[in-house]
């Protein structure tokens, strides 16, 4: 079995070269790819006597028959969906075209949760209802502590903003989704319009209107990633330390490949102004974990080191088997895995 992955709303890319059998692939030949299941949020197609695994976004496929053409063969193979007018590809091409517009227009114009509401406390003069919703929203962010653990985090992940309309279609108590970061945003952003309208020459109501605008812009493009690689989550969560605002940043990508269940994480830490990474590769089979850490400064891999006797400890209380945790020299890039997975520059 292969795996495929999609490089346009009606191509395919077929990987894993050395186990396909390319002899059956010529350029503009037509074939016919049998659906045989979903499986995760990919598909398994039967072309001829192979079986391949497929990424796809066509989500509105079911089982049954749908004419690929060879478009190459090297140095991939790329197959291109004969009849992209099919009544569920139309579908789909239409949520593509949402998707990408929903892009050009966030992009440009977007700003950590962190940074923007940093740049809000030193506005002037607003109006006491606005001052009293960016306290609130303060209020709801994570703030250091020697207990915290991933039943915290992990909650603090589900009210960072990516999950909102998700919670709204599960039909989530509204208590919880007051708590909700984007939720907050959007309602400080009513209020900012709505003050607008009785001050409409005020540069302090203007700038916060583009403040929230842009936070807003970066948790819209956070969750299309998300929609679009469930296997990828990109999260930012502000946090509140002693002297300012800062936020913790997630990478967690899932390994599908078949009979493997891999998570690797990546964590960007600013501790005393100075950068810290963490990577941790997750494997559930064998609970193991393999941790490593690079840190930007001398001083800093000092203080870390100084705690990774407790830090093991932590981990071995997870029942995990953890191999030595390394420190590296260079900071890390993200897998093969990962780049391939991410569609845009998650560091935007």
């Amino acid at each position: 079995m292969v795996n495929i992955s999609q490089t346009n709303s009606n191509t395919f890319q077929v990987n894993n070269l050395n186990k396909v059998d390319l002899q059956a692939f010529k350029v503009g030949q037509t074939l016919t790819a049998t659906i045989l299941k979903p499986v995760g949020n990919q598909i398994l197609l039967q072309i001829g006597t192979q079986s391949l695994l497929a990424d796809t976004k066509l989500t509105n496929l079911t089982t049954g028959n749908l004419q690929v053409t060879v478009k190459q063969t090297q140095p991939s193979v790329i197959l291109t969906i004969a009849n992209p007018k099919a009544p569920g590809l139309q579908t789909t091409n239409v949520v593509q075209s949402t998707l990408q517009a929903t892009y050009r227009q966030a992009l440009g114009q977007q700003l950590p949760v962190s940074q923007a509401l940093n740049q809000m406390l030193t506005l002037p003069n607003l109006p006491v209802a606005i001052q009293s919703s960016i306290q609130l929203l303060l209020e709801q962010l994570l703030r250091p502590k020697p207990t915290l653990d991933g039943k915290d985090l992990k909650q603090f992940i589900n009210q960072s903003g990516l999950f909102l309309e998700s919670g709204l279609k599960q039909g989530k108590a509204a208590s919880t989704l007051n708590q909700d970061t984007k939720a907050l945003l959007l309602k400080m952003q009513q209020q900012t319009l709505n003050q607008l309208q009785n001050a409409p020459n005020s540069a302090g109501l203007k700038q916060l209107n583009s403040l929230i605008g842009q936070a807003i812009n970066k948790l819209t493009v956070q969750q299309l990633q998300l929609y679009e690689n469930p296997n990828l989550i990109n999260a930012e969560i502000p946090m509140q330390n002693s002297t300012a605002l800062e936020s913790i940043r997630f990478e967690i990508y899932r390994h599908q490949a078949p009979n493997e269940k891999t998570w690797e994480v990546f964590i960007k830490l600013t501790i005393d102004s100075q950068e810290m990474d963490v990577k941790l590769q997750l494997n559930e089979e064998r609970q193991t974990l393999n941790c490593k850490i690079w840190c930007e400064t001398m001083a800093l891999e000092q203080k870390v080191t100084a705690n990774l006797s407790l830090l093991t400890r932590q981990f071995e209380q997870l029942d995990l088997n953890i191999p030595a945790i390394e420190i590296v020299n260079t900071p890390f890039k993200a897998s093969e895995f990962a780049t391939k997975v991410a569609l845009i520059d998650i560091s935007v």
